[in-house]
This record gives C-alpha cells, sequence and structure tokens, in this order.
C-alpha cells in the first residue's frame, strides 16, 4: 500500500478507480418491414451514447439519431419523424428540445445500459 493512504482516507488509485461506471442509452430506430404490412416493423439500426452525454449535449444526440435514421432509409422511402412512446402511450416527436425527456422513458431505467425505440 500507499504510505499514509488509508491514513488521509483517500483512494491512492485516484478518483476515476472510485467513479461510476457510465450508463449509455441505445436509440434503435425502426421501419417498416419489406413485406408491405404497416403493422409489421423491423428494427434498421442502433446507436448507443452515454446518458450523461445525451442530457448535456442533446442537439448533438438528436442530430446523431436523426442522421442514422436518414442513412437507414431503403430506396424509395422518405423520411418522416421520430417517435418515442411515453408513459401514457402517446406518440412524441424526438426533437432536440425532447431529447432529455425521450430517455426517460429508456429502458430498463435502473440498468447501466438502457434501450429506447424509435
Amino acid at each position: 500500500p500507499i504510505a499514509g493512504a488509508e491514513r488521509r482516507g483517500h483512494n491512492p488509485l485516484g478518483r476515476r478507480a472510485m467513479a461510476q461506471p457510465p450508463v449509455f442509452v441505445a436509440f434503435h430506430l425502426h421501419g417498416l418491414a419489406d413485406c408491405g404490412d404497416e403493422s409489421s416493423w423491423e428494427q434498421r439500426q442502433s446507436v448507443q451514447y452515454p446518458l450523461d452525454w445525451v442530457k448535456r449535449r442533446p442537439q448533438d444526440a438528436e442530430k446523431g439519431v436523426r442522421d442514422l435514421a436518414v442513412r437507414s432509409l431503403k430506396g424509395g422511402e422518405e423520411f418522416v419523424r421520430l417517435v418515442y412512446e411515453d408513459d401514457d402511450g402517446d406518440w412524441c416527436t424526438l426533437m432536440v428540445d425532447t431529447v432529455r425527456d425521450a430517455v426517460r422513458f429508456a429502458t430498463p431505467a435502473d440498468a447501466p445500459s438502457r434501450s429506447l425505440t424509435l
């Protein structure tokens, strides 16, 4: 042990060794399946960001998710909007102003890695 570390009451490995692991939120993008049945959705792409970054930089998180959604479009498809379901079952549009609200509905809420379906 490092001399005096216990006496001073600090971690000899520094702050990082004591820090909690970061929490991530994954945004899962879905679109209509090729079968043409409007009730059939398929997962297209996912992107994962640290939750604290998403809360600090909602404009960058929203842009990253939107850019990924546009890149995942199949021939002939048109981008309409990104939506998430809130706890009342309402579909809400993901925008810069709603990113912080959206991540509240990522599940499971107490896990180190959370998921939000769009």
